[in-house]
This record gives C-alpha cells, structure tokens and sequence, in this order.
C-alpha cells in the first residue's frame, strides 16, 4: 500500500472518530443485532423447556401402598411418684430410748413399737394423780350426801365438782404422758428413717422416725395448656416405670390454675402399688387415652424435608405427579413409626424419594413387582 493510500485510510478514520452523528450510528446497530442475538437464546432456552415438560415422564420410581389404621389418641407426659401418706414421729415426752422396734427401710404395721423411753416419773404421776382422784371422788360424793339430806347451801357442793374436775385432767394428763413412753406407727408403711438410737436422750418434740406409705402413690406432672384441655378427673391412665412395668391408674387431680413460670398445668394420677413395686421419687411416664385418630405406620427411613424445612412424606397422587405430605409423628416403635398427615390410602415413595420435586410426573412401579 502507497503512501498516499495510509493517509487517506488514517484521515477517514479521524474523520469517523470525530463526527458523532457518525459514531452514534454505528454504536446502536451493533447493540440492536447484539440484544437480538440474546433474545433469540432466551426463546430457545424456553422453548426446551417446555418441549421437556411436556415430553413423556421418564423418571421411575418404586411406591408402596400405604393404609391407615385407627390407634388410640394418647397424650402422655413425664411424672414423678410421690407418696400420698408421710408422717414424720416426734416425741411427745422427753426421755431415754430404751427399746428399739422397726430398723429403717422395714415394714411396719398401724400400732406397731418404734421405739420405747424410760418411764421417769411417769409412773409415780400417774400413782398421784390416780390417788387424788379417789380423794376428790370421795368428797365429792360426801358433800352430795349431805346436800341431799340439807344439812349444806345447795352451793356448797360446787367447789368439790370443780376438784373432780381438775382431778381428772390430770390423771388423763398422766395417763397420756406413760402412754407416749411407747412410740407406736399411726398407719401402716415402711419405716423411712429412724433418727434415734438404743440410749438417747430425747426431749419434747425431737423427730424419732419417718413413716411413708407406698400401697398407693400419686404421680404429679405437668401438661401444656393445649393438651390439658383434653383429660378429664378419673380418665384411665397408665404408669410406666423405667424398668418397662405398668400400673394401672386414674387422674385425681388437674390444677385449675397454670405454673407462671412455664404456662403448664399439674395432672395427678393415683395408682396402686402392689408390693412396693413403685418407690416415692421415682421418675415415670403416663399415658392417657383421649380419644381415636388415624395414621400410618411408616418406616422413618422415608422421611424427608421440604424446602421450607417441615418433616413429610413424599407419595405419588392418582394423576402419577409427586407430592409432599407433611407429617406428625405421633407413637414411634421399633420398626416403625406412626404418623398423621398423609391420605386415608397412599402411595408412599419407598426408593427415589430423594431425586424427584413436588409435581413432577413420575412412573410409579409397585414394590410388589420388584
């Protein structure tokens, strides 16, 4: 190429560069062809879409068909067996302990010895007090004589009535105080703790024993204000212990006013308690029957998630399309566990659960053909 030739090449293309009209000319040709060029991509992008939704399902994927049955509706909770009767013994009259009964953890009978004191003075009060009875009962009965043949004042015999009174009291009194020198169970139970032993001294008031009774318990614990609404006083209801045995009972008690502190309610249960099989303190749990509800005993293997993270199941509908159930667990089992949620008879995905979107049309194959 010339000389001339480059100047002329060099000088269109200043010459290009400085006229705008120009350049703005060019400048929106080149965008118009390129925005074209993406909308055509984006037509093409949708269009195979649509062909592929619209293409036969090619997705398989094995169900199996799933009836629900009828279970027992069962609220349950955690309890804590406590013993109904507890008495904590304590001297009435000081003195030493000189015989010993029951040692701890033993059963005792109602009128059984604890434990018995040295008798002191007890002995010689009550001889006193028995002899000022007979004296005040034999003026007594001298100044009525002679009220009755009218040798007194009608008033005169007052004053011995209220010696006779007085004479009484006090021998009951005695009596009561060589009485309590024998400590004896007020009902029959077990003997808890004993606090005192062969040769202590003992005053007025100091605690001897605790007696508890376990042929009955009661079960406390505590219900959400939802649940509480659905038990009712003397509902059926059984005790599990931690060892797998149950015992039969009944709910005597539902709190009419809330923990503030949790906004739950207290539930007692009074069960039976044969040979002690159930200690006080004890943790357990309670269960109580309120009613009917169906559900499905499914394998928890075939649980899944949504995307909005709920727990469900995933069956495949009449038309052949996914959907996701989601489920409430309500009794689990060793091999299986019982939900709510899903419809009456289903089609649960039991293999490809995990590679198919709710709505998507499926092949279903039963596993019975597997």
């Amino acid at each position: 190429m010339s000389t001339s030739s480059l100047r002329r090449f060099f000088l269109s293309i200043w010459f290009f560069l400085t006229n705008p009209l120009l350049l703005a000319i060019v400048i929106t040709t080149a965008t118009f062809f390129w925005m074209q060029s993406g909308q055509n991509k984006d037509d093409e992008t949708a269009l195979a879409i649509e062909q592929i939704e619209k293409a036969p399902p090619t997705q398989r994927v094995q169900v199996g068909e799933y009836v629900a049955q009828q279970l027992d509706d069962t609220l349950q909770f955690t309890g804590q067996s406590e013993a109904i009767r507890f008495s904590q013994i304590s001297a009435e009259r000081e003195g030493t302990v000189i015989e010993v009964g029951v040692e701890r953890g033993d059963s005792i009978q109602q009128g059984e010895l604890i434990i018995k004191l040295s008798e002191g003075t007890a002995n010689d009060e009550l001889i006193s007090a028995r002899a000022a009875l007979s004296n005040a009962e034999l003026e007594y009965n001298s100044q009525s004589e002679l009220l009755r043949r009218g040798l007194v004042a009608a008033n005169s015999l007052e004053p011995y009535k209220a010696r006779l009174a007085q004479a009484r009291a006090q021998l009951s009194k005695a009596q009561k105080s060589m009485n309590d020198s024998e400590v004896v169970a007020p009902f029959d139970g077990l003997m808890a703790d004993r606090h005192v032993e062969l040769g202590d001294y003992i005053r007025v008031g100091t605690p001897i024993a605790d007696i508890v009774e376990l042929g009955e318990l009661k079960i406390s614990g505590y219900v959400s204000e939802r649940d509480v609404l659905a038990l009712k006083k003397d509902m059926p209801a059984d005790v599990t212990m931690l060892n797998g045995k149950t015992l039969a009972g009944k709910i005597s008690y539902i709190s009419p006013l809330a923990d503030t502190a949790t906004r739950s309610y207290q539930v007692e249960v009074k069960v039976k308690n044969p040979d002690n099989q159930l200690l006080a303190g004890m943790t357990t749990s309670v269960d109580v029957v309120t009613g009917k509800l169906w559900a499905h005993k499914i394998s928890p293997a075939l649980l899944s998630l949504s995307d909005d993270g709920k727990l469900g199941i995933r069956v495949v509908d009449d038309n052949n399309a996914v959907r996701f159930y989601p489920v409430e667990i309500v009794k689990t089992e060793t091999d299986g566990y019982w939900m709510t949620g899903l419809p009456r008879t289903a089609n649960v995905i039991t293999m490809g659960q995990g590679f198919v979107r709710d709505g998507q049309e499926v092949i279903p194959v039963s596993e019975k053909e597997q």
